[in-house]
């Protein structure tokens, strides 16, 4: 008999069962992590391999039904007649163009509103979901600038501190390899690593940033307050890195900076590295921001920011591989708390 469509996995060992049971209680323990926060403990939750991830807790705003967990809002604008880069309209567009959500807790789940009725709903205050607005030939698009055009000068990415990117980027070098113009003999098949120092002035220069960082490094802290002020050195590149193709680089391209310069070390900004935000951006940003000015819920929270006064100045364009992760995270660098921040996923 052929194996049947679904197989069941085999059953435990009273040695794996004990090891699951040990890292579920790890989990649950306050005190097992030197940062238990919020996000952590669900960060450990979807990466958990021991006991396998909880995702019953998982919201998809294009499921159906829709998850009760999500309270309809009506945007103000329609989003595809404010911006050519959402593309085109059609009928299916049209019956949902102004559809979006705000995001509750469900009594019973949040350890954070002992004091409230747990009868009641909480709004998360100031989550505004829009389902994916984009057709399909406008997200091959951004996809297409985020690979080939956003990764030029003088944005620059995670690969720059040890390599010397060319000013167009690495891709029309991926396409040269793809296409085979640049056999692998040749030596713009490679992409030149940057000098790094001596062990000795290594030494010296992590002394020197130890010195300059003058702020905590996690911007997640509630007492997180970015210093403008502090000496933001560049950091060094590393000896340790290989020596590897275009190809391969790209695998290993993280993220990139458009407009104001971001210094990670510091989670503050480089303010005399201000550069345009592209046009897409600029439109598609300011686009979201006009759909949402007054969106609110039944007089909990509204949105009373003006859309004419946002202007995008700074932003990051995030690259995954499959086994990479975003988590939730607060943004506290910004020197501007009050415009809304916009992303793209």
């Amino acid at each position: 008999m052929g194996p049947s469509a679904s197989t069941a996995s085999a059953p435990l060992s009273n040695r794996q069962l004990k090891a699951r049971m040990k890292q579920a209680e790890k989990k649950l323990e306050q005190c097992s992590h030197v940062n238990q926060t919020p996000f952590r403990s669900a960060e450990r939750n979807f990466k958990s391999r021991t006991p396998p991830p909880d995702f019953s807790n998982v919201i998809y705003p294009s499921s159906q039904p829709v998850s009760e967990q999500l309270v309809p809002v009506q945007l103000t604008q329609d989003l595809r007649m404010l911006s050519p880069h959402f593309g085109t309209s059609d009928a299916s567009w049209e019956q949902r163009s102004h559809q979006a959500y705000v995001l509750k807790e469900l009594p019973g789940k949040s350890p954070t509103h002992d004091n409230e009725d747990r009868h009641t709903h909480v709004i998360l205050l100031g989550l505004v979901i829009i389902p994916n607005p984009f057709t399909p030939t406008a997200q091959r698009r951004l996809i297409q600038h985020c690979l080939s055009d956003y990764p030029q000068s003088p944005n620059t990415s995670n690969l720059h501190t040890h390599y010397h990117i060319p000013p167009t980027g690495l891709w029309p070098l991926y396409e040269q390899e793809q296409n085979g113009t640049i056999p692998m003999d040749d030596p713009r098949h490679f992409v030149a690593k940057k000098h790094s120092n001596t062990d000795a002035e290594e030494e010296e220069e992590e002394e020197t940033t130890q010195r300059t960082l003058a702020i905590p490094l996690k911007a997640c802290d509630d007492t997180f307050k970015p210093d403008m002020q502090v000496t933001k050195p560049d950091p060094p590149a590393a000896s340790t890195v290989p020596l590897l193709s275009a190809t391969d680089l790209l695998r290993r391209l993280r993220w990139i900076t458009l407009g104001y310069h971001y210094h990670w070390p510091t989670r503050t900004y480089h303010l005399n590295r201000r550069f345009p935000v592209p046009d897409v951006v600029t439109s598609l940003a300011k686009s979201v921001v006009c759909a949402i000015e007054q969106v609110g819920h039944d007089g909990v929270w509204k949105n009373t920011y003006s859309a004419a006064q946002y202007q995008p100045e700074a932003g990051v364009v995030n690259y995954y591989q499959y086994k990479d992760t975003l988590m939730g995270h607060v943004d506290r660098s910004e020197l501007n708390m009050e415009a809304p921040l916009v992303s793209i996923r």
